[in-house]
């Protein structure tokens, strides 16, 4: 996963289209994967280490971000995480290369069994840090090491991206969010301004709405008696 290094002309929040996108809005109905888990491992991060806590903003993020989406679309399991590669790239997130990321190579079975003209894919990355200076952690309690070495890590970046895709496998549209987590972030607003800037025409809920009530029957005469 490539974080560290990414252009500073990405931008962030309103997202960026494809020249070829000409549309308002994608090609509806748009099929929604749940949001591809790409946070950092805290063991790797931790050098082989036992982690004794690790910030959890990334994965609270995440499952704000899948409720947020809840019955807003047709909706699909998140693509696995051996795309978390492509999907965090340099060239995927510059918002001048539209060849990147290209299309999950299950696009077309998952428009096919869907019925879905477009493809949106959510993803959350993060970075991790692992250190035992108090001074590297800005709430809570200090960061430490113990004798058995163990180590806290905390979360330094959060990353929010997501990409809309064509039924041919055109990137139509994508933005990619750096947050530099100095402090607890509103993970809840994260999730709103992601889904509110996707030029999708959310739907507020697929459901079948309820059956009217019938009328209930007059109540039946007494037979009469003879």
């Amino acid at each position: 996963m490539v974080l560290a290094a990414l252009c500073t002309a990405c931008g962030g929040g309103v997202g960026h289209r494809s020249p070829l996108f000409t549309q308002a809005k994608a090609p509806a109905p748009t099929l929604v994967t749940a949001t591809v888990n790409c946070l950092a491992s805290r063991d790797v991060a931790a050098g082989g280490r036992i982690v004794r806590r690790a910030a959890r903003f990334g994965e609270h993020t995440r499952l704000r971000l899948n409720e947020r989406l809840e019955n807003k679309a047709l909706r699909a399991l998140a693509l696995p995480r051996s795309l978390c590669g492509e999907l965090t790239s340099d060239h995927a997130v510059y918002q001048a290369d539209w060849s990147s990321p290209s299309a999950p190579p299950q696009l077309k079975e998952m428009l096919a069994l869907s019925g879905a003209r477009s493809l949106f894919v959510p993803v959350v990355a993060s970075e991790l840090s692992c250190s035992g200076d108090a001074s590297q952690w800005r709430w809570g309690e200090p960061l430490y090491e113990d004798e058995r070495g163990e180590v806290d890590c905390r979360e330094t970046e959060l990353v929010l991206a997501a990409y809309l895709f064509g039924a041919d496998g055109a990137l139509l549209w994508k933005t990619f969010e750096r947050h530099s987590i100095s402090s607890p972030p509103d993970e809840m607003a994260l999730a709103h301004d992601l889904v509110a800037s996707a030029p999708i025409d959310w739907k507020v809920d697929l459901d079948p709405p309820l059956p009217e009530p019938a009328d209930e029957a007059p109540a039946a005469s007494p037979a009469p008696t003879p």
